[in-house]
């Protein structure tokens, strides 16, 4: 996360500010800009996400990395699909049982 490197040149760079102006910010000897401030709390939010980096929300779906969707209203109905998925397997292994 950029507030919290050693290398503030690397940082300074990144963002396109002198050093000295980072270093200021960084140690509290003059306000931090906001657009700064949101940079840094997009890059906290970012590192937050863990798995869920790169999912994004479109109107009614959210859409993976991969390109696939889920409409937000099945969101609510995975658990029953979860349940459907969980029976019909427990039915092809009776199935099979009853076969041998």
């Amino acid at each position: 996360m950029l507030m919290f490197t050693s290398d503030d040149k690397a940082t300074a760079r990144k963002i396109g500010v002198t050093v000295t102006d980072w270093q200021a910010w960084k140690y509290g000897e003059k306000p931090v800009p906001r657009w700064l401030w949101l940079l840094l709390r997009y890059e906290r939010d970012r590192e937050r996400m863990g798995p869920w980096r790169g999912f994004r929300a479109d109107g009614e779906h959210i859409i993976s990395p991969w390109g696939d969707g889920l409409l937000f209203d099945e969101w609510f109905k995975l658990g029953d699909y979860r349940r459907a998925s969980e029976l019909a397997q427990q039915q092809a292994d009776l199935i099979e049982r009853l076969m041998a």
